[in-house]
């Protein structure tokens, strides 16, 4: 998708809110008892650019696509590891379309524009998105889901 447009969060703050719902409604048993709003606390912390966490977006046309995370923490079994892209998603009509590619790769580029050498991801469903450079380091059981523990070295 050419048409695809990443952006951070921080320069389309009125999205937080249906970001936060789709989300909430894509991993509910991860939230738990968290409400949307409690994760639109949490995508607040993500308006940057410069520092962690902060959060990119995939627009087209002004209409939310989809978005990634870079934070200095996420999987809880591995506190030693970071910084991660977590908060992954892509609307479910577009994905398999080049979108969730896009976003890796800008936080890639992110990453390493703010100097991380490495960069680390959990992934179970979206594990395909991690491949060109992309090590998985272990497989757990992490929240009932199996996944993949993975690095990439952007040095």
């Amino acid at each position: 998708m050419d048409d695809v447009e990443i952006a951070y969060l921080a320069d389309h703050a009125a999205l937080v809110i249906e970001l936060a719902a789709v989300l909430h409604a894509q991993d509910r048993e991860y939230y738990g008892a968290r409400t949307p709003g409690d994760v639109a606390a949490d995508l607040a912390q993500s308006l940057q650019r410069e520092m962690l966490p902060l959060a990119l977006i995939a627009l087209r046309d002004g209409v939310l696509l989809g978005t990634a995370t870079l934070r200095h923490d996420s999987i809880t079994t591995h506190p030693h590891l970071g910084p991660w892209v977590a908060a992954f998603y892509v609307r479910p009509e577009l994905r398999g379309r080049g979108i969730g590619r896009k976003l890796v790769a800008a936080i890639e580029t992110t990453a390493q524009r703010l100097g991380f050498a490495q960069l680390y991801a959990g992934s179970g469903r979206a594990a395909s998105l991690f491949q060109a450079g992309w090590q998985v380091l272990e497989c757990v059981s992490y929240h009932g889901e199996e996944i993949a523990i993975l690095r990439r070295d952007l040095r």
